[in-house]
């Protein structure tokens, strides 16, 4: 009678050594990455620890230094494109923001947009999360009464790491909603006039990129997410969708948009005035967003969206 029990006791040590000994490749694994790309760690550890980014990230997590051992942003991406990425990020926010406006409060979140409806608080609050994420450096939110509902992650990124002639683009590799909030959910969009929490955030994510006098947005493909293991495939479907729907154009591995969207398209179907309504809603968040983020900026740039 106590064989089943041996049996399963033993199965039980097996799957415990089996799991140590993945960690330890693992882990394994992370040093020769480290070990390789040593020299431009070591440059990048010292642009770190000099940068204001450096000092406004939590001490108390140490992956925010070596997120290049790790899957971060998109799967495609090499560990030196990663330290590329992550040296360009401390630029970015050293040379192009003004450090007490912007990365000072970025750990406590920085409000873009509020809206008052209805006895209703919503909002879009930029900040520096608390812990290491694998998405992307920075993110916005979607709150209602204080509630986050939605949050997009992304991150400052050469042109040059996709192959592109920018300097500087927006990446998005990052979009989710919060567990049990989908009835919330609906009640923010029903006050933004119909605009869903994940196009709220794209609309500040172009009054952030507009501010800086960039013209592209980029959005990690769905198969090429950071963590794609641990997503179901009908959440991932969602990201592509979400691309195309702002004017995404596919490449290998992500979509560009334009910040500056054209809105000037013919409208058809039975909904016209809906639309119409729409695209001036759009377009109405978006200036009110662009003239938040530009007294963060240290040299803003000349925006001229038209409206429709």
């Amino acid at each position: 009678m106590g064989q089943p029990g041996g049996i399963a006791q033993a199965r039980g040590r097996a799957a415990h050594v089996f799991e140590r000994m993945a960690d330890s490749r693992h882990r394994a694994w992370r040093l020769v990455i480290l070990a390789s790309s040593l020299p431009s760690y070591l440059r990048y550890y010292v642009r770190l620890k000099s940068s204001r980014y450096g000092a406004v990230v939590p001490a108390g997590d140490p992956f925010f230094e070596r997120k290049f051992v790790t899957p971060y942003l998109a799967s495609f991406l090499s560990p030196r494109q990663r330290l590329d990425i992550q040296s360009h990020l401390c630029r970015v926010l050293d040379e192009d923001f003004d450090p007490r406006r912007f990365t000072a409060r970025l750990p406590d979140g920085i409000e873009l947009w509020t809206l008052h409806k209805d006895g209703r608080r919503l909002s879009i609050v930029l900040r520096l999360p608390q812990r290491t994420m694998l998405e992307g450096d920075l993110t916005v939110e979607v709150q209602l009464d204080g509630q986050m509902l939605h949050r997009i992650s992304f991150a400052f990124v050469p042109g040059s790491v996709l192959g592109r002639p920018e300097a500087n683009l927006v990446f998005i590799g990052g979009s989710q909603g919060v567990h049990g909030t989908r009835e919330l959910a609906r009640e923010a969009a029903r006050l933004a006039g119909e605009i869903n929490p994940p196009n709220l955030l794209l609309i500040a994510l172009r009054a952030l990129a507009a501010g800086m006098g960039t013209a592209m947005i980029a959005g990690v493909a769905a198969a090429c997410q950071s963590v794609v293991g641990r997503a179901d495939t009908t959440s991932l479907g969602a990201y592509d969708d979400l691309w195309r729907a702002n004017h995404g154009e596919a490449h290998d591995g992500y979509f560009v948009m334009p910040v500056d969207v054209p809105e000037n398209e013919a409208i058809e179907g039975a909904n016209r005035s809906r639309t119409r309504r729409k695209r001036r809603l759009r377009q109405a968040f978006l200036q009110d967003m662009i003239a938040a983020v530009l007294p963060l900026v240290r040299t803003p740039a000349a925006v001229a969206f038209a409206a429709e």
